[in-house]
């Protein structure tokens, strides 16, 4: 049995990674169980890493993560790289005098979405910061698709993908 820890690298309502997302939950076999997350964070700031000073949004994402058995992002692309949030819920999960990297050894896999690409520019990106990490990402299979081809594989409106299980 094991226990998933999704992270959603986008906060809007219909986001398309996020469905993916819940696709793969839906589709995980017996036993096994996914907690996803969308990390509505503050920006991070070193001079909130203490007990006193530390969020409670961030003490809750922290305690989040400390579960997981691997980790699934979902990660969006922005600027032919990843998302804000994304790379937010990396430092924040990174770092503290509660655990420190709470990534480290774990393994991890990889989905995104967008345009041209489906978003493998992200997923890129995302494996420099996941080596430094010390997360063992999957090198395959993988999946990327593109959300603005005719059709879309997703309901953009719902962000959920057509004829998911």
């Amino acid at each position: 049995m094991v226990h998933i820890v999704a992270i959603t690298g986008s906060l809007r309502k219909a986001s398309c990674n996020t469905g993916i997302l819940r696709a793969i939950k839906k589709a995980l076999p017996a036993g096994h169980t996914m907690d996803i997350v969308t990390p509505d964070l503050p920006l991070f700031n070193q001079d909130l890493e203490t007990p006193e000073l530390l969020p409670e949004s961030v003490k809750d994402y922290r305690k989040r993560l400390k579960a997981a058995d691997a980790f699934l992002f979902g990660l969006s692309e922005y600027n032919y790289s990843m998302s804000g949030p994304a790379k937010n819920a990396i430092d924040w999960g990174s770092r503290g005098a509660d655990g420190g990297n709470l990534f480290n050894d774990k393994a991890a896999a990889v989905v995104s979405s967008g345009g041209g690409v489906g978003g493998q520019r992200s997923a890129a990106h995302f494996r420099d910061s996941a080596l430094f990490l010390n997360l063992h990402v999957m090198n395959g299979p993988g999946l990327s698709a593109q959300i603005f081809t005719n059709p879309s594989p997703f309901n953009l409106e719902t962000g959920d993908l057509h004829g998911a299980v």
